[in-house]
């Protein structure tokens, strides 16, 4: 999690740094963080309304039955993005996007438990188990700096962007 807040804090800075008065970007970079969750993206508007991009979050729980323990730690998500500039000025736009992707909710041992320490039966690779991640949100991209909601069935996080 402490990860996450570097870059959002140096977005901001950047974005409230003396660059203003400039269009929109159709490239930005943001961070979001809520309650137990977290993560990264990128949103990419092409040359009509579209904008298309990617993210990963740490959000939900997942099992970790490894190691001879059951622990309940934060899941990660790979999701894709997808909105259309709904409303774009000469300086203001607003994104509505959908979001799908995966999200891990189980890490097992398919060779079975390591009865010498290591995380999986004569040191295996561990394997993920993927449910869908689904939501969406709004991006509010104002000069060089964006800010919005991410909503997914396991998260509520605040974004913080930067337009360049």
């Amino acid at each position: 999690m402490r990860v996450v807040i570097a870059p959002v804090i140096t977005a901001l800075a950047l974005a409230l740094s003396g660059i203003a008065y400039a269009q929109p970007s159709a490239r930005t970079i943001y961070g979001h963080l809520g309650e137990d969750a977290g993560g990264a993206g990128f949103l990419l508007k092409g040359e009509k309304q579209w904008a298309i991009g990617a993210d990963f979050g740490i959000e939900g729980k997942q099992v970790d039955r490894t190691g001879g323990r059951v622990k309940e730690e934060s899941g990660l998500s790979l999701n894709l993005l997808v909105g259309i500039a709904a409303v774009e000025t000469e300086r203001w736009r607003v994104v509505p996007f959908g979001l799908v992707g995966a999200r891990r909710y189980k890490i097992t041992c398919p060779a079975g438990q390591s009865y010498l320490g290591f995380q999986c039966y004569a040191d295996t690779e561990s394997e993920g188990h993927w449910k869908l991640n689904y939501g969406g949100g709004l991006m509010v991209h104002f000069d060089r700096l964006a800010l919005g909601v991410r909503l997914t069935g396991e998260s509520k996080t605040a974004i913080v962007g930067l337009n360049f």
